[in-house]
């Protein structure tokens, strides 16, 4: 594109440029990190960082009733899920993971917490979010029942299904940890000399699974690449584009002895770590359920702890949680009434049982403090003061991104149509009240906006605000300030131009000041190429969230 003019070499130069400044900046360059493998990063002091910034980040979305915080009239306590145990969900897979030297367990956190009076119940009520066991060749057969048990496998060199099979076999079940080993004795497509090292194969499984009981079966995939599972001729199990192996499940209700077509289709054109494949079930357990909403039916509080696992080489593409965990959190709201919900998601998730839960804390991936970070939000040693960084739909079909081509794309094109509207902007554009917005997240006291003031000429302004603690119990809160351009900038209705978090104990008061320069003033004009402040008309907002607006002003901008 340089050479035929089509992108200026002064921009590459910039790309450059800001990769390698902030390197030389933190010396990286000058003193190279060592990579001490025996370096102790779990001091007392990183211990007590790593609970802080946990418990900080931790949104609460809903408190009905004032069930939370936690208080000395408790004296039960039920908590529910696999995510509540050793298995939680406290990091993103990929380079984002690390490694955790001791994990602070979120039931043996709110155990120790409660102390010795408080009846601490548990219950995990699901098998989590994990790759499930493998389905029995019992029940499963091929097409033509003389085959023996299993499924019948067609293995293809090609990552689209197109020639003819170089594998034709029986397999009694689909658990492979490597590429499945053709008659030439090496890995599937792996080829020969100058052959891509990463091997592309593809392959269709199919027969049929005759369930044992009648009931609510659950299946998992796990591995990178492309894979879709139908039973019963539905689709029950996608996992698109996975660059690592990833785990997905999905949920079907199945009649005892009836026999129904099975497909498992498999590509490993995205997959670039892992080559295996594996496909799991699990038979309805009503017992595991029962046990949960046991539970919960003899505790004065049900604490339900559910998750996703996200990473960097696979894209969500659906707002449910994983498995059976809306089932879990419906059917003990149901025993319940003071039921709380602990969401460990990275992003948005849908909530059917929103009307039916008293309360619901987002506590993200928490790190290694997960356990202690979340007992100190719930017994109220922390005030919930995060505030949501994005915005979380009523369904899929709200917001920004609501069909296949535009999320998650073919596999060779996503469509931008958003244009500048990305995110909070684009609900705030269409009118459209999500089911949280962005900048949202309460307390366990209120806070009180007043002394709203805007001053200063030109393209240098100055926004002060006085929030005051009117709660009985201490606080923080973060102030934000949001910014509406003239038509002709062709900007979003509002964006973010500033947030500042004040910690108040009951009847204090502090000001907070925001300044808007000529930079928080442009916009960017592409027929231009850079940044520009636009006369007209500027609206500025001040409020708990960008939809909880407590102040509001305009000034008028003279032209450029």
């Amino acid at each position: 594109m340089i050479k035929s003019g089509q992108l200026p070499a002064g921009i590459l130069d910039e790309i450059v440029f800001r990769q390698l400044v902030p390197n030389f900046r933190l010396g990286i360059y000058d003193h190279p990190p060592s990579g001490n493998p025996d370096a102790n990063v779990s001091t007392q002091a990183h211990v007590h960082l790593a609970r802080e910034i946990a418990a900080d980040g931790a949104v609460l979305l809903k408190n009905s009733g004032n069930v939370l915080p936690l208080t000395a009239k408790i004296k039960s306590i039920a908590v529910i899920g696999d995510d509540a145990g050793p298995d939680a969900t406290v990091m993103e897979t990929g380079s984002a993971g690390v490694h955790v030297m001791h994990l602070s367990v979120p039931l043996e956190a709110i155990r120790a917490r409660a102390g010795s009076k408080v009846n601490v119940m548990y219950a995990r009520g699901t098998l989590g979010i994990g790759p499930l066991p493998a389905i029995p060749a019992d029940v499963l057969a091929p097409p033509s029942a003389r085959q023996g048990r299993g499924l019948l496998a067609r293995y293809y060199s090609s990552a689209d299904w197109s020639g003819e099979p170089v594998v034709t076999r029986i397999d009694p079940a689909i658990d492979f940890s490597g590429a499945p080993v053709s008659q030439f004795n090496r890995p599937l497509g792996a080829g020969g000399p100058g052959a891509p090292s990463r091997p592309l194969w593809s392959a269709l499984w199919t027969g049929t699974i005759t369930p044992p009981v009648t009931g609510l079966y659950r299946f998992s995939i796990t591995c990178g690449g492309t894979a879709q599972l139908f039973v019963d001729d539905k689709a029950v199990v996608s996992l698109m584009r996975a660059d690592f192996p990833m785990t997905s499940q999905g949920l079907i209700h199945l009649v005892a002895s009836r026999a129904v077509p099975i497909e498992l289709k498999y590509s490993s054109a995205s997959n670039l770590l892992g080559r295996g494949i594996k496909v799991g079930w699990q038979p309805p357990d009503p017992a595991m359920l029962s046990a949960a909403v046991d539970a919960a039916r003899k505790a004065d509080v049900a604490i339900v702890f559910v998750s996703e696992q996200m990473g960097e080489g696979h894209d969500d593409i659906s707002l449910q949680l994983p498995g059976d965990q809306d089932r879990l959190i419906e059917a003990v709201a149901n025993a319940n009434p003071r039921t709380v919900v602990v969401l460990n998601t990275s992003n948005p998730v849908a909530m059917p049982w929103l009307g039916r839960v008293a309360a619901i804390m987002e506590a993200w991936y928490p790190g290694q403090e997960a356990g202690a970070s979340i007992a100190s939000v719930l017994f109220g040693d922390v005030d919930p003061s995060g505030k949501l960084p994005v915005t979380f739909p009523r369904d899929a079909q709200q917001g920004p991104a609501r069909n296949f081509l535009e999320y998650p794309g073919d596999g060779h094109t996503v469509d931008f149509d958003e244009g500048v509207l990305v995110g909070y902007r684009w609900y705030d554009a269409e009118h459209e009240t999500p089911l949280f917005p962005f900048g949202f997240g309460l307390s366990y006291t209120t806070f009180k906006y007043s002394g709203f003031s805007l001053s200063g000429v030109g393209a240098n302004r100055s926004v002060r605000i006085e929030i005051t603690n009117a709660g009985a119990r201490a606080g923080a809160e973060v102030a934000q300030l949001y910014l509406g351009f003239p038509e002709e900038a062709g900007e979003p209705p509002r964006q973010l131009k500033g947030f500042e978090k004040v910690f108040l104990k009951p009847d204090e008061s502090r000001s907070v000041t925001f300044t808007l320069d000529r930079q928080a003033l442009s916009a960017w004009s592409a027929d231009a190429g850079e940044w520009q402040a636009y006369g007209g008309k500027y609206i500025v907002e001040v409020g708990s969230s960008s939809r909880d607006i407590r102040a509001k002003a305009s000034f008028t901008l003279a032209g450029p």
